[in-house]
């Protein structure tokens, strides 16, 4: 489901690292800030680096009665995917039978993460600096993210995710990097939406409801004595 992505300037902000958290059963969250990265070649190295945008995110609720993590902030990263119909138009990606370390088919991700500008002819290098071809892949982590936002009609637009909540886990970075990030299959909502369909049990008791209200009084009255009768003890 390819979206529009927008771009917008990063706020200035004094680097400090972020803290480590690790909130299992999920903390109520705001995204604070956001930040666009538009794909490009490293100036020294020449790989490539795919399109991706970073959230600010601000621990609002750790959901726990010490609070110790309330208040504090972090950065997660959500790497943008090149569209794979481009990629076969332009003839970009992995030679056929191609494998990755695990012996697994290489993917069109897998073999971008390791690409490097002098792989690709300068149509090639000119599609994959192209912003409008990377795409939010549905099924990752940043799509499951808006649809918990936005509902099944979601789309990027950074400008309107500014002061957006909502419940995620929280997990610590084991790698070099201090800091925490978002597990990615763990969003909800923190108001969910009124049902537009009424439970069985609502349907059950409105049509009583009906039911009674088309009752005569006689028919109410027989109902009132038989009750009494069921509730005398007995003899």
């Amino acid at each position: 489901m390819p979206k529009k992505v927008r771009r917008v300037a990063a706020p200035e902000q004094e680097f400090t690292p972020d803290p480590v958290m690790d909130i299992p059963h999920g903390a109520v969250l705001e995204i604070v800030g956001s930040r666009y990265f538009p794909p490009k070649f490293d100036e020294e190295s020449g790989n490539l680096w795919g399109a991706m945008v970073s959230l600010r995110l601000k621990v609002l609720d750790d959901r726990t009665a010490d609070g110790d993590d309330d208040d504090k902030e972090f950065s997660d990263r959500f790497d943008l995917k090149f569209d794979a119909e481009v990629a076969k138009q332009h003839g970009i990606g992995p030679e056929e039978g191609a494998k990755d370390s695990n012996g697994k088919k290489l993917s069109l991700t897998k073999f971008l993460k390791a690409a490097h500008e002098r792989d690709f002819n300068p149509e090639q290098q000119a599609a994959l600096l192209d912003e409008n071809n990377w795409v939010v892949q549905e099924e990752t982590k940043l799509a499951n993210l808006l649809a918990c936002l936005q509902g099944p009609n979601w789309e990027l637009d950074l400008d309107n995710l500014q002061g957006k909540r909502f419940i995620g886990k929280v997990e610590p970075r084991t790698g070099k990097k201090q800091g925490s990030f978002l597990g990615w299959e763990s969003f909800s909502m923190v108001d969910p939406p009124k049902k537009k369909k009424k439970s069985k049990v609502q349907q059950a008791q409105e049509e009583a409801s009906k039911a009674r209200d088309q009752l005569t009084d006689a028919e109410i009255d027989a109902e009132a004595n038989l009750a009494l009768r069921d509730e005398e003890p007995a003899a």
